[in-house]
């Protein structure tokens, strides 16, 4: 989970010393500053102290708390102090669920902050969708947070790899969820060129968060060819096209080729985070050929796979381990292989391995 501990708590009562002095209390105490500015990211006040050069400090709003006599937030910030802070107390308590409901209509604007508000708010939301099942808005979450400085990434956000600069919670894959929380952040994200966009795209295209004009083949050549996109995202990148390629690309040799490339690449990062996406990708890839040719020795295949992932990676990666479980027995049941899937429900029962 990504938790960022409020620096600051604005305290304020305006000074008749200077110009547009105010107080300000902190975890540390009460220092004295002046031209406070708002933002979506916060409130900023230069702080001045004799002798010493002038420093900036943006508290967040989920830190601002309001004061009998004295400074007030701006009407066209109280909404976003007021849902950011209760957000905040949600997630700080484990309401993840109640935090997102709060957050998501935050999320639009603060796309392309850097700012610990972002942090907090993209932070938050991509906890909750892991969670959830819907890769669309994690996938939306993580790109907001993708363009971070790569130390902030490393030292204050759980779950993502450096090197490939995706959090490891979200494969290319479809998810359980029609209705998304993110799709305006999806938007903003796309209309900027942002790094990560075509992404997005990938992602609404499995998830069903596109009008239906997306170009399946644009896609992946976009992907393909990486347009616009930081050259440290571009591992990340080089194995999504392959996920996306292998479960939905028209031609036999495409995805027979992503095949070959997921399975070489899973046998290179055995037991790792990469090699749980591949065998994902490869599950599903046989099991979406199964129900258009009513192949059960593909279906075997896919589930195959996906056991894999529930076997190796319950503990280190759980939540990825409960996806392979769900569509293990969700495409035994529908294939009428009843037993079988109540078998498997039954087995990982047993350690844990539940939705």
């Amino acid at each position: 989970m990504i938790f960022w501990t409020p620096m600051a708590v604005v305290c304020v009562a305006s000074m008749a010393v200077g110009a547009d002095v105010v107080s300000v209390g902190t975890v540390d105490g009460v220092v004295e500053g002046e031209d406070v500015k708002v933002s979506v990211d916060g409130v900023s006040i230069r702080i001045v102290r004799e002798g010493a050069a002038s420093r900036t400090k943006v508290v967040p709003w989920y830190a601002v708390r309001v004061v009998a006599d004295g400074w007030e937030v701006p009407v066209e910030y109280q909404e976003m102090a007021r849902a950011s802070a209760m957000g905040h107390a949600r997630r700080a308590r484990g309401d993840l669920s109640g935090c997102a409901d709060l957050y998501a209509g935050l999320a639009a604007g603060l796309v392309g902050s850097e700012s610990d508000m972002a942090i907090e708010v993209f932070g938050g939301l991509l906890d909750e969708a892991v969670i959830r099942g819907d890769f669309y808005d994690a996938a939306v979450a993580m790109v907001a947070l993708e363009s971070l400085p790569a130390l902030v990434l490393k030292s204050g956000v759980e779950g993502f790899d450096g090197r490939y600069r995706v959090h490891v919670g979200v494969p290319l894959l479809e998810g359980k969820v029609g209705v998304h929380r993110l799709e305006a952040a999806g938007g903003v994200i796309q209309e900027r060129g942002l790094s990560g966009g075509v992404l997005v795209r990938a992602f609404g295209y499995l998830n069903g968060a596109v009008d239906g004009s997306e170009d399946l083949r644009g896609l992946i050549e976009d992907l393909a060819t990486q347009q616009g996109v930081d050259v440290q995202f571009r591992q990340g990148l080089e194995l999504y096209l392959n996920m996306l390629i292998v479960q939905v690309h028209p031609e036999a040799d495409a995805r027979d080729d992503a095949r070959r490339w997921l399975r070489s690449r899973s046998s290179q990062k055995s037991g790792t985070w990469i090699d749980a996406w591949c065998r994902l990708a490869l599950g599903v890839s046989y099991l979406n050929e199964s129900d258009q040719a009513q192949n059960g020795e593909m279906l075997s295949r896919g589930v195959v796979e996906l056991v894999h992932v529930m076997v190796r990676f319950g503990e280190s990666h759980p939540n990825l381990a409960r996806v392979a479980r769900g569509l293990a027995i969700e495409s035994l049941t529908e294939s009428g292989r009843i037993d079988e899937a109540s078998e498997l429900a039954r087995s990982f029962d047993a350690i844990g391995l539940t939705e």
